[in-house]
């Protein structure tokens, strides 16, 4: 008997750290492509996922969130790799604190329509793709503060497709290596760094109807020669 129930915790030993090497990989990378869509609405889609449970360490590979619906099928958000070293203790504080977190960023693709709706705000405010029911929900709670001691960015190119060029695609190649930010308090600030190292925020802004765009400063000037030759 001692010897069948040695062999069976042997089995349940190994079965354990079978899971804890591979299983517990692919289930956290399945977890976190159904919670995203849940919170968010939109499609994430993770190759290959990495957690090292000992440092504590987080590594993603080929990361991708595809456009909400009513914008193009291409993707929204392509990332080559994610690393976030993080602390476990403040977890238990509700907190979210990644100590290093590095993001390489192949390509952000922003998508505007003619009524004003851009595909990038789906991330800042989520659940905004979600049917609408009949009852009014409570406003969510918050699980998690976040906090970045450090990011790391590197951002190979961003594209804008939008009615300020009649609906042509602008690539700006961005080429950034390993820009070091420090203290960002939010999903919010992330995705604000994110977009103004993109180049697209300076986009929206030269063909933007506020006052002072390049716009804005081109229309007023034709309509000033105009009148001179009227």
């Amino acid at each position: 008997m001692k010897k069948k129930r040695k062999l069976k915790f042997a089995i349940f030993a190994l079965l354990l750290m079978c899971f804890l090497t591979f299983g517990k990989d692919f289930a956290i990378k399945k977890s976190a492509e159904i919670i995203f869509g849940a919170k968010s609405g939109l499609t994430l889609k993770i190759e290959s996922l990495n957690l090292n449970l000992f440092k504590p360490c987080l590594t993603v590979r080929n990361a991708t969130i595809i456009n909400p619906k009513g914008f193009s099928r291409s993707p929204m958000l392509d990332i080559e790799t994610i690393k976030a070293t993080f602390a476990w203790k403040d977890l238990f504080k509700s907190t979210l604190r990644i100590t290093e977190l590095f993001l390489d960023i192949k390509s952000l693709n922003v998508e505007q329509k003619s009524d004003g709706q851009i595909n990038l705000l789906s991330l800042k405010n989520p659940g905004e793709n979600k049917e609408v029911s009949a009852k009014p929900s409570p406003p969510a709670k918050k699980s998690f503060d976040l906090i970045i001691e450090e990011l790391i960015l590197s951002f190979e190119r961003a594209t804008y497709t939008g009615p300020y060029l009649l609906g042509n695609r602008l690539e700006i190649k961005v080429f950034i290596q390993n820009k070091r930010i420090r203290n960002i308090r939010s999903l919010e600030e992330l995705l604000d760094i994110i977009t103004d190292y993109s180049g697209i925020s300076q986009v929206r802004d030269i063909f933007s109807d506020e006052p002072g765009s390049l716009k804005t400063n081109i229309e007023n000037t034709i309509e000033s020669i105009k009148k001179y030759f009227r």
